[in-house]
């Protein structure tokens, strides 16, 4: 290799552009610096249903080989015929956030012979105890993940003043069936 000429670093230009921008990327403070998301609670199902509870009168289960992005998922199935009321896997988080914090929420869902809305779906609520102070779903319908696998957002849920409770709910609001994965909430 020659020696560079006089007054030339010998880098390739890409490369001295590069090397200048994350100088000033460093300096001036990034996006993602400026607007941080923290990863506040993330379930692939891969070590089962820890951290969750379940309620209602359905199966609900963890489903081995129907995973979206690895070998397992939450399952919730109401059979034909079965009282709907509302059947979920519940994950109360009562730790790490204070008032005006704001939150966002994603789940994958995937569902069969889901017969009405509001079908598989999930919801974001702040609770004091037994009392809910305010509440977000995602969108609902019978047609939700009957396809294919689709992703589920509930995006700005702000805690309010006096929650002691952030939980997230899966639900199946219809006979059928509905497979859940790769569920993240992250503060925004």
């Amino acid at each position: 290799m020659s020696d560079p000429k006089p007054g030339h670093s010998g880098l390739p230009l890409t490369l001295m552009v590069a090397a200048v921008w994350a100088c000033t990327m460093s300096w001036s403070g990034s996006r993602a610096e400026e607007n941080p998301v923290e990863v506040f609670l993330h379930t692939d199902f891969e070590q089962g249903l820890r951290g969750s509870t379940t309620q209602g009168n359905a199966e609900i289960t963890l489903a081995e080989a129907r995973g979206r992005s690895g070998q397992h998922s939450a399952t919730i199935r109401v059979a034909p015929g079965a009282e709907l009321a509302y059947p979920q896997h519940i994950f109360d988080i009562t730790k790490g956030f204070a008032a005006g914090d704001t939150f966002d929420a994603s789940v994958w869902v995937r569902s069969q012979d889901v017969d009405q809305d509001p079908g598989a779906y999930f919801v974001l609520e702040y609770r004091d105890g037994d009392r809910r102070l305010s509440i977000a779903h995602s969108t609902t319908g019978a047609a939700n993940g009957a396809r294919d696998w689709q992703q589920l957002t509930i995006y700005g849920a702000q805690v309010p003043v006096g929650a002691t409770c952030l939980r997230i709910s899966l639900i199946l609001h219809a006979h059928g069936q509905a497979w859940f994965d790769d569920l993240s909430v992250t503060r925004t």
